[in-house]
């Protein structure tokens, strides 16, 4: 996949453990890599336009297989460089033929799906655990890593998940307590967004480099001021409210909690997580491998629309004439 000034971008990958840049190659018509902060899986599409229809022969992709591909960007930022982005483990989960000419497309997501972890429903009752606890039970169960990023330690004295997988049970779990959550090359990534947003911006990005349209909005719709939410008190046996914040724009919120501690936690938490749908923006631009999800990125050039922005989805389009990148994004408020 040649590009002008000598640019140009290969994909390689490994399926069930072999190298299978050779076969690709020689089939490949586009490559798309979508790489999320939270709330869903990373991604690949791989279209092959398998003319000797050996992709739907001896080469048969088969449904449940790993596959681990890279991007490689020679001669990007300079002549002579080369600088790979790997994507992660992936798991083939559709597979789809056309014609004519034959196409064969590959879909896979990076959440494991041979060992039940979002199909297999759970019954079980979880007593004086933290969420770093139960993210820790969860992972072991399933042979994945462990990462944890939040300066909070919330501990829940009882939660019971009823006909749950356990996929499904933890990311309820981290949404009610403003927590993102992320499952990708074989590991359980937790964190508190707002560390992310607080870090530099790594690029500075200028309507110079939009690729075709982009996109801003914001709206009053979902900011908020403050929020309130309810619990039961154990000694009093009454419905206590705690509030936080002040002013007329203040969130309900419709969850449990066990405190006044807990309770804050939640509110907290499901405030900031709907703030961050405020002030979003959209757009296009040539690869650059220093952007990826969850880093920061500063866009200038744009008078009030200008700011620091957290990349929530990197949407990597590979085909036969560029490299591109659409970026989805929200304005960080301090």
């Amino acid at each position: 996949m040649t590009m002008s000034d000598g640019r140009h971008v290969s994909v390689d990958a490994k399926y069930k453990g072999k190298n299978i840049k050779t076969k690709l190659a020689a089939y490949l018509e586009s490559f798309v890599f979508n790489d999320v902060a939270s709330g869903e899986s990373d991604s690949i599409s791989i279209t092959l336009c398998d003319k000797n229809k050996k992709w739907m022969g001896n080469w048969f992709p088969e449904k449940g297989d790993d596959i681990v591909p890279s991007i490689i960007l020679h001669n990007w930022s300079a002549s002579g460089t080369k600088k790979t982005i790997k994507c992660g483990k992936f798991t083939i989960d559709d597979l789809s033929y056309s014609g004519p000419p034959t196409v064969c497309n590959i879909g896979a997501v990076s959440v494991p799906s041979k060992q039940g972890f979002q199909n297999t429903k759970h019954h079980k009752v979880w007593k004086n655990h933290s969420i770093k606890q139960i993210a820790a039970d969860i992972a072991k169960k399933y042979g994945l890593k462990l990462s944890f990023e939040d300066n909070r330690n919330i501990v829940i004295k009882t939660i019971e998940q009823s006909g749950e997988s356990d996929s499904s049970f933890f990311s309820s779990l981290c949404s009610k307590y403003g927590l993102a959550l992320k499952v990708f090359n074989n590991k359980i990534c937790v964190f508190n967004e707002e560390i992310y947003e607080k870090k530099k911006p790594i690029v500075t990005i200028h309507p110079s480099d939009f690729i075709g349209q982009w996109n801003y909005n914001t709206t009053i719709a979902g900011t908020y001021t403050g929020a309130k939410i309810s619990y039961t008190s154990g000694k009093e046996s009454k419905d206590i409210e705690v509030k936080i914040g002040s002013g007329s724009r203040i969130l309900e919120v419709n969850e449990k909690a066990e405190s006044r501690k807990d309770a804050e936690y939640i509110a907290r938490g499901m405030m900031k997580s709907e703030n961050r749908k405020t002030t979003t923006m959209s757009f296009t631009i040539m690869a650059n491998a220093k952007i990826y999800a969850t880093c920061c990125i500063y866009v200038k050039g744009l008078r009030k629309l200008s700011g620091k922005y957290y990349v929530e989805k990197v949407s990597q389009n590979i085909s036969a004439s560029e490299h591109t990148m659409s970026l989805t994004l929200h304005k960080v408020v301090s």
